[in-house]
């Protein structure tokens, strides 16, 4: 009998301890959980530690957390909810609760804090992996003259795979965000025919050494705003809207390896530029997602997101000869839809 009251004896404790389902949090004090046991616009009661009570200014609150509404007060956005509503949310304490003097104060001196309530942390630093991304060819041009002279232009775009993001939160919920990533593709081919007469009497060496290559660097401004206040070890959601743009670099060279006559009617283009812009869009990317917070220095994010870009390109070749002078000109101007889907990892300081 002995041995099962001892057994029993831990579990009639715990059995008595109340529950608090309400939680205080001060910068002068440790979290308080408490029973919010009544409140007002300026100030709420308060019951804890096995039937102590006390008051508090909410602007002494870095935030509350009452019962099954969750987060109902932070410093930077007030109350996210009515205050009808939060009482009527309030629990009543049980009985073996009884009153004792109040022993913690929350320091008067204690101004409200003008970082985000949640955390200190109002910078993050953040990688974004993008893997379904926009590969396409276009064949853009061709054309023949009278000496059946004909080009072709193929340009490939896509985004960038991987972003760097750098986030300030502004308060709780609102934030804003600088993406940027970069990629770059390099191709050198060289090609080379070499034929000899035996006889001696004719020779002939050609060749022809390409380079191709393209850079591209993109930005976004935006914001990001959590449809919830942050809170750690909890999962936000979020939807984002940004602005940006792509900027490409390219280089297209055609070099003859042994013949070193020039051209008698070369044709002059400017298809660098034209591969440059067609790969600067401009970009208006809209999309949500949901960030969870590991603790107040790291959380991971998945995302969702649409870009709409907008291109406009144009290409011009020029020929000449004795009698004619030839132009060709061609513009191209485009806009289509980019599903993004991807993960994140934010270290936040």
């Amino acid at each position: 009998m002995k041995t099962l009251l001892l057994l029993l004896f831990p579990v009639l404790i715990l059995a008595q301890t109340p529950n608090y389902p309400d939680t205080l949090f001060s910068k002068s004090a440790p979290p308080i959980p408490c029973f919010v046991t009544g409140l007002d616009e300026s100030r709420l009661a308060f019951i804890y530690n096995d039937g102590r009570t006390n008051s508090a200014l909410w602007e002494k609150l870095n935030r509350v957390h009452i019962g099954g509404l969750g987060l109902v007060y932070t410093t930077g956005d007030g109350f996210l909810f009515e205050l009808a509503e939060i009482k009527s949310a309030l629990h009543t304490p049980p009985a073996q609760l009884t009153e004792a003097p109040a022993e913690i104060q929350f320091s008067e001196s204690q101004a409200a804090p003008t970082k985000p309530a949640e955390t200190e942390n109002r910078w993050s630093l953040g990688i974004l992996m993008l893997p379904s991304d926009m590969e396409a060819t276009y064949t853009e041009y061709e054309f023949y003259d009278y000496d059946s002279f004909y080009l072709y232009t193929r340009t490939s775009r896509y985004l960038p795979k991987y972003e760097a993001q750098l986030t300030y939160r502004i308060t709780d919920q609102f934030a804003l965000t600088l993406n940027s990533g970069y990629s770059s593709q390099y191709v050198k081919s060289r090609y080379e025919h070499f034929s000899d007469d035996k006889d001696g009497d004719y020779d002939s060496d050609s060749g022809q050494e390409t380079t191709n290559s393209l850079s591209l660097f993109k930005f976004d401004i935006g914001i990001k705003y959590y449809l919830k206040p942050v809170i750690s070890k909890k999962v936000s959601p979020f939807v984002t809207l940004s602005l940006g743009k792509q900027i490409a670099s390219a280089i297209d060279e055609e070099k003859e390896l042994y013949d070193e006559t020039p051209p008698e009617y070369p044709v002059i283009s400017d298809y660098e530029k034209f591969l440059e812009q067609i790969n600067s869009p401009l970009l208006l990317s809209a999309g949500f997602g949901a960030e969870y917070f590991v603790n107040e220095s790291l959380s991971f994010t998945t995302n969702f997101k649409v870009t709409y870009d907008i291109i406009k390109a144009k290409f011009t070749t020029v020929q000449e000869n004795d009698d004619y002078k030839t132009t060709n000109k061609y513009t191209k101007k485009s806009s289509e839809f980019i599903t993004l889907v991807g993960v994140g990892l934010h270290l936040h300081f």
